[in-house]
């Protein structure tokens, strides 16, 4: 039996599945089988995959279109693998990835998904070289609480931690990962390793993309429940500020950033009591905002947000470290 099963769903997905097929195929760790989900394509997708005499090649066929995470918790039933790894039909995973990954969960029995830094790119230009990078789980939960904060076709997966917390919630499609990610992170680690194993593709259509309006509940509901774990109890403006920020929807003025900072510094305070998140990672984070959020400021307005911040002034930020901080935003220009 396998020890990894590499999950790809796909829809219509001509143009670039045979890049992501071979790059899988040629990965150095061979001991996986390689589970395709065709979600109904209308394309050739089906015919390019049957080109492929692989024996660890497992083609499934929904019966109907049902989108990304159901399609994933079908495909999740016929993964036999300890580790499961995934991969999307339009990226590709760099040789040493799926080696890599697996030696990095083999040594930390504590980390429940592992991903890797990515290349981004579209057609043959490279947008970012290298994303992602926070490396270390605990910094990984904190940036949780604003945003994804890991490649989800770059992750390989403890399967029993799928198993313990549940697979992906199909009312979450769209943001079917980040969901994933929060519950698991609650009760094992998220690491990702610094190498970059993964080449993400944007597409054309992908470039400029405006957050819908779909997505955007979900994304606030995820957000309740998260500040709900917390026990931090924010007001509807504050709610509105903090979501607004998480999903980079949020102007950014002096008067915007004083209730930014009420709302981390109500954040800081609740973890204090839940434990939730490292104290000290969470505080630097949060603390880190504010202080490069005002140095875009003008030097004066920049000195006042930051020696005014409840934040940054607050507990194990000395006022060594904050005179300091604010002297070397007054030397800019």
């Amino acid at each position: 039996m396998a020890r990894v099963s590499v999950l790809m769903p796909v829809y219509n997905g001509e143009k670039y599945i045979s890049d992501a097929i071979e790059s899988v195929l040629k990965q150095t760790y061979t001991d996986f089988e390689f589970i395709i989900v065709n979600d109904c394509s209308t394309d050739n997708t089906e015919n390019i995959i049957k080109e492929y005499s692989d024996d660890r090649i497992k083609l499934i066929t929904n019966e109907k279109n049902s989108g990304v995470a159901k399609s994933l918790n079908n495909a999740v039933k016929y993964c036999n693998g300890e580790y499961i790894a995934r991969m999307d039909a339009d990226d590709i995973s760099l040789p040493e990835r799926f080696e890599k990954q697996v030696r990095f969960l083999d040594d930390n029995q504590n980390i429940g998904v592992v991903a890797c830094s990515t290349m981004t790119f579209c057609g043959d230009k490279i947008i970012n070289e290298k994303g992602w990078s926070n490396t270390e789980p605990d910094k990984i939960k904190v940036d949780l609480l604003f945003a994804c904060a890991i490649a989800h076709p770059s992750v390989m997966i403890l399967k029993s931690a799928l198993e313990n917390v549940g697979v992906y919630d199909e009312e979450y499609n769209g943001i079917e990962d980040y969901e994933l990610w929060c519950r698991i992170s609650e009760k094992y680690g998220i690491a990702c390793l610094p190498d970059v194993l993964f080449k993400y593709r944007i597409h054309e259509a992908q470039v400029s993309r405006i957050v819908s309006a779909d997505i955007r509940s979900k994304l606030a509901s995820l957000k309740r429940r998260q500040l709900s774990s917390l026990g931090a109890e924010l007001s509807d403006s504050e709610f509105e500020a903090f979501c607004g920020y998480s999903m980079g929807e949020y102007k950014i003025d002096i008067e915007n950033i004083s209730v930014l900072d009420n709302v981390f510094y109500k954040i800081v305070c609740a973890n204090k009591k839940s434990s939730v998140y490292d104290q000290r990672c969470l505080s630097s984070v949060l603390k880190g905002i504010i202080v490069g959020t005002s140095a875009g400021f003008e030097k004066r307005d920049a000195q006042r947000l930051i020696s005014q911040s409840r934040l940054v002034t607050n507990g194990d930020y000395s006022m060594y470290k904050l005179k300091k901080k604010i002297k070397s935003l007054l030397k800019r220009g």
